[in-house]
């Protein structure tokens, strides 16, 4: 079997970065404000800004799904390097 190394502290601090990341992206709202002109213009930014929520949100998720998976994998490999070291005897 394969193995590799995983730094644990990078991947912590990576999720650290994300969560900002989540944070910032999460409050930008850029919406029509005005109705006082009610044309094709102002419709097509409308709905511009419709498909940019829409992927505002798959972004955000994604964000978030990759957190979680960050999150799991290091519990998975600390508890892998917590199971090796349990299994190395003293001399």
């Amino acid at each position: 079997m394969a193995k590799f190394k995983v730094d644990t502290e990078k991947v912590a601090e990576y999720v650290s970065q994300l969560t900002e990341l989540r944070g910032t992206y999460s409050v930008c709202n850029k919406k029509p404000v005005s109705d006082a002109a009610q044309g094709k213009t102002y419709k097509e930014v409308e709905e511009i800004s419709e498909k940019m929520e829409s992927a505002k949100e798959a972004f955000l998720e994604l964000i978030d799904r990759t957190i979680e998976f960050l999150d799991v994998s290091k519990a998975s490999f600390d508890a892998s390097d917590q199971a090796e070291a349990a299994s190395v005897t003293k001399k």
